[in-house]
């Protein structure tokens, strides 16, 4: 039975494969707006890229079965099962396609209104819901990982929230019993189970997902006001809503990682009118939330250097003129932290250095290094491989788009590069490079695409007419509504 599945799986692969490769090569495209001929024709592309080796893949399976060694070490794209809840999901379907459809109109109705910080905050709370709901209605949709019992089970194991900062290393380290159940536990700050420990003693596993989606949907009106303050409102509501529509937001949105992504969001914002403006005040406020943030995700250090460098349009042949404009901030952000982490060990007895080491010692079997070391080159590759078709997957067509514009704008000459492009390519290299297993791109790193969508649409999307800026914006959207709708992958 599973061999006859694995059979049609590479059939229907070629099935679509076939006539989008013959479609591309036809006039459509060449008779359409070169900006929307590209972003087409670039998706595609990795569209087919993807579908041709997932043919591979079922044709290893169709002649070493099942069980072969490729289902361990070879898997170039994100492993998902069907939307089985669908049938459930269909009016929020509907909703979204409506959403799509007057889109340019929503979003002016809401830039136009005095409550337009409400109105934005309200908008991203009605997306990411119905976005929940296309996977089986309004509550079962949008439960997820609220309802999981492993992470439930981890945060009834204390009595006090002080109580779980001041054992959570040991729990880690297996020097208390008994331990951690859930992966998340063991690769997050004490801070990250403590948020768990209270919503599930003080809500239910629903109200847990709103509360979620409440506190990420409060990011986009900060970031609004940010960026009006430096760029014509018209771009800027395109901006919010390029970041607001992209795939892993809606996708993970409901999740406790969304409250990562809020305060990724929130600390660049500040960060970007600290730094653009030289107000000190704000950047000291910017370090305060640094060092909650990295409480919540390890993946949160990210945003240091992303403050430093993401936020400037210098070139590199000025690095020195960026260096001494950004040194007093990066060294206010850096003492705050440390302040903050010093009261935290004191008060709570929760050595954040200690519980991070012991994150790392108990995952060290999958990262780069121990692989590497056991000779697990084919995990290493496919690990790779996923990792780069994940961010695109989640990232979707708009920012495969940016990244089309970045390489195609490459200049030969190095003193001519833009700071801000090359912390970007450092970035997706390290993602690359130290992406420990599969899927592992769009739930902790998924504030990176609320950074890179703040700091480079703007930019991209100004060189583009209206018409042009909203096509791949709700292109970006029904490829959203396409994952989601067919798909379901267990945020």
């Amino acid at each position: 039975m599973q061999v006859n599945l694995l059979n049609i799986l590479l059939i229907s692969t070629l099935v679509i494969a076939l006539p989008l490769i013959q479609w591309m090569r036809g006039s459509a495209l060449r008779d359409m707006n070169p900006t929307e001929a590209r972003v087409i024709k670039n998706w595609l592309i990795f569209m087919i890229a993807i579908l041709f080796l997932r043919a591979v893949v079922g044709a290893i399976f169709m002649v070493g079965g099942v069980s072969h060694w490729s289902i361990q070490k070879f898997y170039p794209i994100r492993i998902a099962y069907p939307n089985y809840g669908i049938l459930g999901g269909l009016p929020y379907v509907v909703i979204g396609f409506i959403i799509l459809a007057y889109l340019p109109s929503i979003c002016h109705f809401i830039s136009s209104n005095r409550s337009r910080y409400v109105l934005l905050w309200a908008f991203s709370v009605v997306l990411s819901i119905t976005f929940g709901g296309i996977h089986g209605g309004l509550v079962t949709g949008n439960i997820g990982v609220a309802g999981g019992l492993d992470h439930i089970h981890d945060a009834s194991l204390n009595t006090t929230i002080a109580e779980t900062f001041s054992t959570h290393t040991d729990r880690i380290t297996g020097h208390l019993e008994p331990g951690y159940k859930a992966p998340h536990t063991l690769s997050h700050p004490a801070g990250s189970l403590a948020y768990w420990q209270l919503m599930t003693h003080a809500t239910s596993p629903i109200v847990f997902s709103l509360i979620n989606v409440f506190i990420l949907s409060l990011a986009f009106p900060v970031v609004y006001w940010a960026l009006r303050r430096h760029h014509p409102d018209k771009d800027t509501i395109q901006v919010i809503i390029g970041c607001m529509v992209t795939p892993a937001i809606l996708v993970y949105g409901r999740s406790d990682d969304a409250v990562s992504y809020a305060f990724a969001a929130v600390i660049m914002s500040i960060s970007y009118i600290s730094i653009m403006e030289k107000r000190y005040l704000l950047t000291l406020g910017t370090g305060v939330m640094l060092a909650v943030a990295i409480n919540l995700s390890y993946a949160a250090f990210i945003l240091l250097p992303a403050l430093i460098t993401f936020n400037t349009k210098e070139q590199l042949k000025k690095l020195w003129t960026h260096i001494r404009l950004v040194t007093p901030h990066a060294l206010i952000i850096t003492v705050a932290v440390i302040i903050v982490i010093g009261i935290t060990q004191e008060v709570l007895g929760y050595s954040y250095l200690d519980a991070f080491l012991a994150s790392v010692n108990h995952n060290s079997g999958s990262n780069i290094v121990h692989m590497l070391g056991d000779g697990r080159y084919w995990v290493i590759l496919n690990d790779r491989i996923m990792a780069i078709c994940d961010f695109l997957l989640f990232g979707g067509p708009l920012f495969l788009y940016l990244f089309y514009k970045l390489l195609k704008g490459a200049d030969w000459n190095i003193g001519r590069w833009h700071i801000r492009n090359i912390a970007l390519a450092v970035l997706m290299l390290v993602l690359t490079i130290n992406s420990n297993g599969p899927g592992e791109v769009s739930r902790p790193w998924g504030s990176i695409y609320l950074i890179v969508g703040l700091m480079w649409f703007t930019e991209l999307l100004k060189h583009e007419d209206d018409d042009t800026r909203w096509w791949i914006i709700r292109a970006q959207l029904l490829w959203a509504l396409a994952l989601q709708t067919t798909l379901n992958f267990s945020w």
